[in-house]
């Protein structure tokens, strides 16, 4: 039969084993983290630019928006004084 001893080692090498085991998931669960960590640090600085340029873009639209509404305008006006001066040749012409 087995002395206690020698069952009290064996307990021990094999919680040993499992203490090894364990710090080595936890390397590498924290290895995954720190891969992780970047990951999402890479991503939000990705969405940082995006929202950037999505800005930038929206800034270019708006300005472009405020020249197309100014060549409305100024065409709106140039149809007017073509119609006006159209209709002061028009009364010249009959008038002579």
């Amino acid at each position: 039969m087995r002395s206690l001893l020698e069952v009290h080692r064996e307990e021990i090498g094999l919680r040993d084993r499992d203490i090894e085991t364990l710090e080595r998931v936890k390397e590498s669960f924290e290895q995954s983290l720190a891969v992780s960590k970047k990951e999402c640090a890479e991503v939000r600085r990705q969405l940082v630019q995006a929202n950037q340029r999505a800005d930038e873009r929206r800034d270019k639209i708006a300005k472009l928006e405020g020249v197309v509404e100014s060549l409305k305008i100024e065409l709106q006006n140039e149809r007017a004084a073509h119609t006006s001066t159209k209709k002061r040749t028009a009364r010249k012409v009959a008038s002579s």
